[in-house]
């Protein structure tokens, strides 16, 4: 009997600490609750704020590139195309074929040069306006209609990098 009484006793005392337990279990969950509620308004913050960076950031690259013109197939520099040897005279006898006199600001290769000569470079140009860019894309449909070399050379607006790579 007595020791029925004992064990009735760690019995009670157990499930007494059981009970408080489970209490501290039940007060720590809703404190990691609201802490994680927390967070989660933190990161929804930065969250938008990262996404209004990235539209600015966007709309920068799109002014830095609206008037830039991409040139594809236009002969590399081992290549000669009707006399013109050096990438400005290509592009000035590009502009001679689809009568256009826009100026060119600056010019470019893109890529690495290729030692074997088959792959021809795009030459990033960049022209003084969007006018001047449009304008230049309206003549550049007459390209295929001008028979060889011009046939294979293909004027568009510049992309953003990775778009480009691709």
């Amino acid at each position: 009997m007595k020791s029925q009484r004992g064990w009735r006793h760690k019995l009670t005392a157990i499930v007494k600490e059981l009970g408080e337990l489970r209490q501290v279990i039940q007060t720590s969950k809703t404190d990691v609750d609201k802490k994680l509620e927390e967070m989660q308004e933190k990161i929804d913050t930065q969250s938008l704020i990262i996404w209004h960076q990235q539209m600015f950031l966007e709309k920068i690259d799109r002014k830095e590139r609206e008037n830039k013109l991409v040139l594809l197939g236009v002969a590399d520099q081992n290549e000669a195309m009707e006399g013109a040897t050096n990438d400005e005279d290509k592009i000035k006898k590009i502009w001679e074929a689809i009568g256009d006199s826009t100026e060119v600001h600056s010019h470019r290769r893109l890529g690495i040069l290729d030692p074997s000569g088959t792959k021809r470079r795009p030459i990033l140009l960049e022209v003084a306006s969007i006018t001047d860019r449009d304008a230049v894309l309206e003549k550049a449909k007459r390209m295929k209609t001008l028979g060889t070399p011009y046939d294979k050379i293909y004027i568009k607006k510049d992309t953003h990098p990775t778009v480009r790579q691709e």
